[in-house]
């Protein structure tokens, strides 16, 4: 924001539009994924390539810095894929000790990602930032193709599974056991050939 010339109290009310921007991307996306849940990976994905499209047209696009700031309001979009895919690392693993192993490497991954990307914004390169703001758009760019990847693997799995559920000729039902049990025997997703990947 004080590259695109605000002073403090600038940047604080000219913040709050975007603010707005993100909360009804919010609300609108994610109740369009309520009902609709197998938009949920296309959803991230298009909100990870707007924020990408945000960054590099903020720092590059040779326009005036009203025109960057109208584009920069879209930056919030970037909470949406956030909110969309995180509780998918607890409904898609299965077994207990998969599951805790896995949250716990996500909020230490969390973690690490918040100090690495405080770091990444230097004093130096003011007002532009291009280094960090090209960082950035390499990392969004990075975790775009990563859940196009996840999302074919389970789309690719689910179908896998469900052929050879209809070649066995087991019921709805035995399948539905069967998966009670492997839950009871801590068994992984991978593990579990009947579990079903909600994507």
């Amino acid at each position: 924001m004080k590259g695109l010339g605000f002073d403090a109290l600038g940047t604080v009310l000219y913040s709050m539009p975007s603010g707005a921007v993100g909360f009804v991307c919010v609300l609108s996306l994610t109740t369009l994924v309520r009902y609709r849940p197998h938009l949920r990976f296309p959803v991230a994905i298009v909100c990870i390539l707007i924020v990408v499209f945000v960054l590099f047209f903020v720092s590059l696009a040779p326009v005036s810095n009203w025109a960057k700031y109208g584009v920069y309001m879209l930056w919030p979009v970037a909470t949406v894929g956030t909110f969309l895919v995180w509780p998918l690392m607890s409904i898609n693993i299965a077994g207990r000790t998969k599951k805790s192993f896995l949250a716990g490497m996500s909020l230490l991954a969390y973690s690490i990602g918040n100090i690495v990307g405080s770091q990444i914004m230097r004093p130096s390169d003011a007002p532009k930032y291009l280094k960090g703001i090209s960082g950035c758009a390499v990392c969004f760019a990075v975790a775009c193709v990563d859940l196009a990847l996840w999302w074919w693997y389970y789309v690719r799995t689910n179908k896998r599974r469900d052929r050879e559920f209809e070649e066995s000729g087991m019921s709805d039902e035995v399948r539905e056991h069967e998966m009670r049990l492997a839950g009871k025997m801590d068994l992984t997703d991978l593990q579990n050939r009947h579990f079903r990947y909600l994507c």
